[in-house]
């Protein structure tokens, strides 16, 4: 009986790491299989190509994520070359930003 007390108690806690494991690899998969750091500095290098970073940083806690898709949209049709399977990921961070965060604000 204590055998399989403690069996299912290390079931229990080996789905809990496979389902935190699974989550992790959604949300890199989600990201392009990159971090967020590796999109801050992608975003960075694609938009101060065109115009300072700060203006990015000046809408920061100003705009929703759909806002940032429809801007990143609009950059690219201007000709930004910012990967169009990262737009929704790159709006996600974007939005996850407080004003003066990250590499768009330096």
């Amino acid at each position: 009986m204590l055998n399989y007390i403690v069996f299912g108690g290390i079931m229990k806690v080996m789905k809990a790491i496979v389902t935190a494991a699974m989550g992790a690899g959604v949300i890199l998969l989600a990201m392009g299989m990159g971090t967020a750091s590796d999109l801050g500095q992608e975003l960075d290098e694609n938009c101060s190509a065109c115009h300072l970073t700060k203006y990015i940083c000046q809408k920061l806690d100003k705009q929703d994520e759909a806002a940032w898709v429809s801007t990143i949209k609009r950059m690219n049709s201007n000709g930004a070359d910012f990967p169009v399977d990262k737009i929704d990921a790159a709006a996600a961070y974007l939005v996850g930003l407080k004003a003066g965060d990250g590499p768009l604000c330096d």
